[in-house]
């Protein structure tokens, strides 16, 4: 039966049945078995202490709500769960579980039934025994255990329900040997009838919160010692928290009717904020992703409310993992965005209960550098920048898990690593993790194919170079000059030719991949993970790599034993492993988005051309398609059609800088008061409290983020701080610009708090320099709102044809922030090709068979060139119509010259 309520002690929590186990296919979760030998075993708390050791406690599934105090661990990243059953518990359950180690965990056990003793239950031999930790009593009538946490092996906390008054809240400095009771009056009073929830709790650092049944969040700064509260903004009703640093936190709503409200925090849980969720948040449980800028997954079980989402945007907007949508998952956690596991059902103890991830989290790069411009008076041609920018992106080949245990010489051997790449590419760079003793510390870089039909590697030397390694540290061997190009897997080799030099490998890991050559024509598999991997580049742009980055990555232990070692002969018989790194989003193509409607699908160029426009505005956005999702979106970028005018604006959004840069580049800002400003309290980034005009600001990469700032659009916007000597006198002034038809500055405004007044600024433009004494007033002071962003409009017709520079000056007094973003300076030029262009028609574009040419009176003459200025094609016409066949030219962009009597007109055509 679904949506089980099961009440005990006035706490209620859902637990749901199994209702069908789906095994759909779900290519980013990898199904394994929890173990249970009891069908419908349910996942009801995860701990995942590391990428191998995980615990979990299971509930009874089945509908006939058994009390059961079972639980399941792995200590090999999941390839084997072990069942276990909490001994000397009948009557009690499990509420969660907190690990130390694949040894040591705790369990909060509450009684359901009987009259065993509830309170914190511990294992130190992997589960084969607990023992209750008798001096965290919780044997009041109204004790009721919920949370038990440990900040270190020794620090800990546990939390229940309140007896006399207050909160039964307990701290140990040695493991839980000792437990000693928080007094009453470091804990905020509890409301009426409020208590707190299973596992219903978050910690980070020595910060610690829990929720409770009244929409309320008790938090501690000092691992549970003294305690605040503050209500969120879910009232009165079940609240999970769950937090991702000191500071940033999300609540939901865990009520019996919830839809996965939620509410956020900035302020370590102080303040709260309802968040606007869209797309499918679900509601069994839900986690921070470790290690991400804002990711989020939850879970869902419950009728209509089943899968897997995940949010980059910290709650606000939400997805599915591709096919998740129809199976039941339970509870979650998180070691970082390449590992994590998802609780569900099993079918038996080989078959289900648990989901591995199986790939990298990362939120889909979208393209670049949108641009557009007006081309024959009524088209628009917009171009961008693939994901990763420029014309290739580049990937490193990861095939180890970042642990050296040990390094290894083996003299007239040549150590490998079978690298696959996704794709044709140039091998940019080679990577070994060595280490030396003394003496000669030289070795070889080697590089070969692959046989593919063998499956082994070949036995060309493909590139050799000789090097010399280091000392515990990753060398890299810079080879883009030799131009090595593959199409295929190929394998790197560490050549060595002594017995003081030695290369990194991971004994616990067998990746498949590993192989030795005697360089005499015989290759062997080896069962230990060599630390060597190479960075290639994918040249044609085709598939680009979301964690395209290649980074220096320190290792988590030296080596310290190195082993000359001696040959011998193993078969292994394990599949190579996939890349770390691989994220399988190869971009697919690219949307485009007119006005808010898509006119283009997944079209594969960096370019596009929307074609015989009316007159007017037009806003476009290009979106990259990946195999599991789209990107959000580069733009937007603004064209008016004008009928033969091109709009030309000179723009500062503040985007093209880095956060907290105080240059603008060709724009200039100038200090005139050379005050010091003030700072934000108790929130620190770079050029804080420092004389300054304005900063490109990014208010979520301070630290902790900016609460109440938001730019209008992107990343960054223009910020001038109240000088601390006022008034202002901060300048920000534009390049010098020869103005056209209908000029004009536009930019949104917004003081970011009226607290201290609203924030003042003129505009002022000057004909001869960029030095400020020689600026006129256009407009000023004028008050910027702090409700909102405003529009701002100056005309700047009285200056058109002529050179100028545009100034927009702070001269606010002791005010706060004064906000800009998306300024732009615009203006139209003429075409001089309107009658022509408004008249011919080209199409289809992109072409790859037949491109039609129309125009309402005769065309001349028809010429197409490629992007080189080569002429490939010309037709003298003598009709307003022309076929010109494209199916034997080379796919790019061509230009098409079109000549009527009435004129000449260029396009530009795509062929595929």
């Amino acid at each position: 039966m679904l949506n089980q309520k099961i009440s005990m002690m006035k706490k209620v929590f859902t637990l749901l049945a199994l209702v069908a186990i789906s095994f759909s296919s779900m290519a980013q979760w990898l199904p394994q078995a929890s173990g249970f030998a009891t069908a419908s075993r349910g996942i009801k708390y995860m701990h995942a202490v590391s990428d191998q050791v995980v615990w979990a406690t299971a509930y009874d599934g089945s509908g006939s709500a058994a009390v059961i105090a079972e639980f399941t661990k792995t200590t090999n990243g999941g390839d084997l769960w072990t069942p276990g059953v909490i001994n000397n518990a009948t009557g009690l359950e499990p509420g969660m579980i907190f690990a130390i180690d694949e040894n040591t965990a705790y369990v909060p056990l509450y009684r359901s039934s009987g009259s065993l003793p509830q309170g914190i239950y511990v294992t130190q031999d992997g589960g084969a025994t607990w023992a209750r930790q008798t001096t965290a009593a919780f044997s009041n009538a109204a004790s009721f255990p919920n949370v038990v946490h440990f900040f270190d092996a020794n620090n800990g906390f546990c939390q229940g329900d309140p007896i006399n008054g207050d909160f039964e809240l307990y701290t140990t400095t040695n493991g839980g040997t000792t437990w000693t009771l928080v007094p009453g009056g470091n804990i905020p009073n509890p409301l009426s009838g409020e208590w707190g929830v299973v596992g219903y709790y978050s910690a980070v650092g020595d910060n610690i919160w829990f929720g409770t049944n009244k929409g309320r969040v008790y938090r501690s700064s000092d691992k549970g010692l003294t305690w605040d509260v503050s209500a969120t903004t879910l009232a009165n009703t079940y609240v999970d928290v769950e937090f991702a640093d000191a500071m940033h936190g999300i609540a939901m709503d865990k009520g019996a009717s919830s839809v996965g409200a939620m509410s956020e925090t900035f302020d370590g849980g102080v303040t709260w904020a309802t968040i606007s969720v869209t797309g499918p948040v679900l509601t069994n449980d839900y986690a921070y992703v470790p290690g991400t800028p804002n990711t989020w997954v939850s879970t869902g079980a419950a009728t209509g409310n089943t899968g897997i989402s995940y949010s980059y945007d910290g709650g606000h907007t939400w997805a599915f993992f591709p096919d998740t949508e129809a199976t039941q998952f339970l509870a979650t956690d998180w070691v970082d965005n390449m590992t994590g596991w998802c609780g569900a059902f099993n079918e038996s103890n080989t078959v289900g209960g648990m989901y591995k991830f199986n790939g990298i989290l990362e939120e889909p790069l979208p393209p670049t550098n949108l641009q557009g411009t007006v081309t024959g008076g009524n088209d628009v041609h917009l171009t961008w920048d693939a994901p990763g920018g420029g014309s290739g992106s580049t990937e490193e080949l990861i095939y180890d898990n970042g642990t050296a245990d040990d390094g290894y010489s083996y003299e007239g051997y040549a150590m490998s690593t079978h690298m696959s790449p996704q794709g044709p590419c140039q091998i940019l760079t080679l990577k070994y993790y060595t280490s030396i003793q003394a003496g000669d510390n030289s070795f070889n870089a080697e590089l070969y194919g692959w046989d593919d039909v063998a499956g082994t590697p070949g036995t060309d030397l493909l590139y050799e170079i000789g090097a010399t390694a280091i000392d515990n540290d990753w060398l890299e061997i810079d080879v883009s000059a030799e131009d090595l190009m593959v199409d295929g897997d190929f394998v790197v080799g560490f050549g060595s030719i002594n017995a003081t030099t030695f290369v990194g490998y991971d004994g616990a890991l067998n990746n498949g991949r590993s192989w030795d050559y005697d360089h005499a024509g015989g290759w062997e598999a080896w069962t230990e993970a060599y630390l060597i991997r190479a960075v290639v580049m994918y040249p044609d742009g085709s598939i680009r790599e979301i964690s395209a980055a290649p980074a220096r990555e320190k290792m988590t232990n030296p080596i310290t034993n190195m082993v000359a070692r001696q040959h011998k002969t193993i078969t292994n018989t394990v599949a190579p492993i996939p890349a770390r790194n691989h994220s399988n989003r190869e971009v697919l193509g690219y949307n485009v988005w007119r006005n808010g409607a898509m006119i283009a699908n997944q079209i594969p160029d960096t370019f596009y051309d929307d074609m015989d426009l009316a007159n007017g505005g037009y806003s476009y956005l290009v979106t990259a398609v990946y195999d599991n999702g789209e990107s959000v979106p580069a733009g937007p970028v603004e064209i008016e059609i004008t009928g033969g005018g091109t709009l030309t604006s000179i723009i500062l959004d503040f985007e093209a800088q880095e956060d907290f840069a105080l240059t603008f580049e060709p724009w200039e800002a100038v200090d005139i008061d050379g005050s010091e400003t003030y700072a934000i309290t108790d929130v620190t980034f770079p050029h804080s409290g420092e004389p300054m005009a304005y900063i490109a600001f990014n208010p979520l990469t301070t630290t902790p983020a900016v609460t109440g700032m938001t730019t209008h659009g992107g990343a960054r916007l223009g910020a001038c701080f109240a000088s601390v000597t006022p008034p202002n006198n901060d300048w920000l002034i534009s390049p010098q610009v020869t103005l056209g038809d209908n000029p004009a500055l536009t930019m949104w405004v917004k003081s970011y708090t009226a607290q201290y007044g609203l924030e003042k600024y003129n505009i002022l433009v000057s004909t001869t320099d960029n030095n400020p004494a020689s600026f006129e007033l256009l407009a000023g002071p004028i008050e910027a709102p702090a409700t909102a962003w405003t529009y701002k409009e100056y005309d700047l017709g009285a200056y058109q044809g002529m050179a100028v520079y545009v100034a927009i000056q702070c001269v606010s007094n002791d005010a706060f922030i004064f906000l800009v973003d998306d300024i732009a300076i615009s203006f139209f030029t003429s075409t001089g090709d309107q009658p022509v262009a408004q008249n011919l028609k080209v199409y289809p574009n992109p072409v790859s068979d037949v491109l039609n040419v129309t125009y309402s009176s005769e065309i001349t003459n028809a010429r197409l060139f490629n992007i080189s200025g080569k002429l490939v094609y010309e037709s003298a016409g003598n009709s307003n119509e022309l076929r010109i066949s494209t199916s034997e030219l080379p796919s790019g962009l061509y230009l098409l010259n079109i000549t009527t009597n009435e004129g000449v007109v260029t396009r530009k055509v795509s062929i595929r």
